[in-house]
């Protein structure tokens, strides 16, 4: 009975030792802390809980560095994980909750718009030995688990309206732009490639059913000027404008302020940066659906420098 004492006993100071302030100040201010999980902090305290700007390393090595907020992760910051994986952005309640990119360890990268660790829209680009592929638009995921630092394998599919941009080379290309349902090509699509082939038509499931004149072509689609999800003024949100145009992005009083995806009535996607409702970045892709493609800057909603693809040159 004393010998069994004695073990619990000392299992008990064990873990007491364990979990503790090894150097600083843990209260209010700068200091190391060891955590019973076995994790390891490095940097500002407040009230004796994690604030400001530190470095917190989880017991399974994943990696946690940037600002925090009564604990958690908050502000911008970064995650590198044991397996390879690498995220940057904007950081709330220990989730990506803003800007940012994700590359996985195989090498896929997620950039664009989370939400609760989840992207909602942005841009997919695997590059292997076939050569670089592009998905941009929207996102649907495969599971509900956000991603977070013992989740770095999260996939997702595409889902909603997009393109899928395929460049074996610098001088050629080829991409579908239109609806897709859980990574399918299914709905109106057009698509087109290097050389002049181009085809326009109902897919279902990735496979061609019948030409037909896209709708966007003939302006058959209308909306009304109207917030259809998420928060219109002041964060995340999708909203139609009248006659035909879609925007899914980032809202600042009321305004398009962010990253954004803008869908016209004419079914050209533009992925960019907007101010204040216009058009502002250095890193743009628009999609055309008459067989172009721009890619660089738009500056106060025109285009300036950067680069054209053309299917039939």
């Amino acid at each position: 009975m004393r010998k069994l004492y004695t073990i619990t006993l000392l299992m008990l100071v064990s873990l007491i030792a364990f979990s503790q302030c090894i150097d600083g100040d843990c209260k209010n201010g700068k200091g190391t802390f060891l955590y019973d999980s076995g994790d390891k902090y490095v940097g500002k305290f407040l009230e004796g809980v994690r604030h400001g700007s530190g470095i917190l390393t989880y017991s399974d090595g994943t990696t946690a560095t940037g600002n925090f907020k009564y604990d958690k992760a908050h502000g911008f910051g970064s995650r590198t994980f044991l397996d390879g994986g690498y995220a940057e952005g904007e950081w709330k309640n220990d989730l990506m909750h803003g800007n940012g990119f994700f590359l996985t360890s195989d090498g896929v990268r997620y950039e664009g718009y989370f939400l609760k660790g989840i992207i909602k829209f942005g841009i997919k680009t695997i590059i292997d030995e076939e050569g670089k592929t592009r998905f941009i638009g929207t996102f649907k995921p495969t599971s509900d688990v956000p991603m977070h630092h013992a989740n770095s394998s999260f996939r997702l599919a595409f889902d909603g309206y997009g393109a899928v941009l395929f460049q074996p080379n610098e001088s050629s290309f080829s991409y579908f732009l239109g609806e897709y349902k859980d990574g399918l090509i299914d709905g109106e699509a057009v698509y087109f490639e290097t050389g002049g082939f181009s085809k326009m038509g109902i897919w279902e499931e990735n496979e061609f059913i019948k030409t037909w004149l896209i709708k966007h072509q003939t302006k058959a689609v209308y909306y009304d000027t109207e917030c259809i999800s998420g928060n219109c003024e002041n964060g995340f949100g999708i909203k139609t404008y009248s006659p035909g145009h879609k925007y899914i992005g980032e809202f600042k009083n009321g305004k398009q302020h962010g990253t954004g995806m803008l869908i016209r009535q004419s079914g050209m996607l533009c992925y960019t940066d907007f101010n204040e409702g216009n058009m502002n970045g250095s890193s743009s892709i628009i999609i055309f659906a008459n067989g172009s493609i721009y890619e660089g800057e738009i500056i106060d909603n025109a285009i300036g420098e950067g680069k054209w693809y053309k299917y039939d040159e």
